[in-house]
């Protein structure tokens, strides 16, 4: 038995065997892709010709990924962030499209996609990122090592930490009321309190 609890891969074969049934479109989609990427080539050899060609495609301004100028100013970072968002944008577009399946079912597919070309954008790895190598160069490698101390500091937590958890101490500064879940589904998880003193409010308060 396969442990797949969010059904990820049954969406995906069920997604490959639909395009499977419509080649034709499948290779109509691919002769998209290919002309986009062809025009980056082309962009990237009028660049090296002396021209200044326009981009073929842009990062949305709320893009934090690349939100920083040498993405923009820098032809060679410019070039792969195009590579990268040209790629990505038509492989969702082409799986949320995908014919034949029910919508709900190409949505969880554009999601699970999306989760995974975030997961792989060139601003998360550090010889693809230039503001992170920009960065190390300018604090002589302090910001690369705090990176490693801080990976470091994860692994032996065996969790991904964003906050320092010293300062949390149960029982003094982090409560650790005693509770009975009342309720659960696949959505949500419904807790209730105990009250610690004899007289409690009769209306109680509900936190989400």
């Amino acid at each position: 038995m396969t442990f797949d609890p969010f059904g990820i891969g049954t969406t995906f074969l069920s997604l490959q065997h639909a395009w499977l049934k419509r080649p034709e479109k499948l290779l109509e989609a691919q002769r998209e892709c290919a002309f986009s990427m062809g025009m980056l080539n082309f962009n990237a050899l009028a660049y090296m010709l002396g021209a200044s060609p326009h981009p073929c495609t842009k990062a949305v301004s709320a893009d934090e990924r690349f939100a920083d100028s040498i993405w923009h100013d820098n032809p060679v970072e410019c070039l792969a962030m195009q590579n990268y968002l040209t790629y990505t944008r038509w492989l969702e577009r082409l799986i949320y499209d995908t014919p034949g399946v029910p919508k709900k079912e190409s949505r969880s597919g554009a999601f699970w996609t999306r989760q995974w070309l975030n997961a792989v954008a060139p601003s998360n790895f550090f010889w693809t990122n230039p503001v992170a190598i920009r960065k190390a160069w300018e604090t002589n490698g302090a910001s690369v090592n705090n990176g490693l101390r801080n990976f470091l500091a994860d692994v032996v937590a065996g969790d991904v930490q964003t906050t320092d958890t010293a300062p949390f101490q149960p029982g003094s500064n982090l409560a650790t009321t005693p509770g009975t879940i009342v309720f659960r589904n696949h959505i949500m998880e419904v807790i209730h309190y105990h009250p610690m003193r004899d007289k409690v409010h009769a209306i109680p308060i509900v936190m989400v």
